[in-house]
């Protein structure tokens, strides 16, 4: 997760399942810090008994050691990021978008002109609710 891909990840579901059951080291490659591969080595440990599981310890580990979790937990951190919100958020409702962009409208006109253009010629009109 923090190169952006899994760390078994392979185009080719098969050979991912089989990398998760079988393959006994994680390559680092695009980690160099040594916290983080210790916490993803002890997060993916294959035996439950060993593998690094409880909260606390979690929390506690040198990894996590920039955060202040009280901070955390009544949300007195500044997030590291602020996504831009599109002009046309809806702050009441956020998965509603109030106006479509003038570009984003165009593109659905053509792309429903472009379906409606593979019925051209049909004439067969089904019957509705409402007939």
């Amino acid at each position: 997760m923090l190169t952006g891909i899994p760390p078994f990840y392979s185009q080719d579901v098969q050979q991912m399942y089989t990398k998760i059951l079988f393959q006994t080291a994680i390559d680092f490659g695009r980690i160099p810090d040594t916290d983080a591969q210790d916490i993803i080595t002890r997060l993916l440990e294959r035996d439950p008994k060993a593998r690094l599981k409880d909260p606390k310890q979690i929390k506690q580990h040198p990894f996590f050691a920039p955060i202040d979790w009280d901070k955390l937990a009544n949300r007195k951190l500044d997030p590291p990021f602020v996504p831009r919100a599109p002009e046309s958020w809806n702050e009441e409702d956020p998965f509603t978008v109030l106006e479509e962009t003038g570009t984003r409208r165009a593109q659905r006109e053509s792309e429903e002109r472009r379906l409606n253009a593979m019925f051209d010629g049909f004439t067969y009109v089904g019957q509705t609710r409402n007939n």
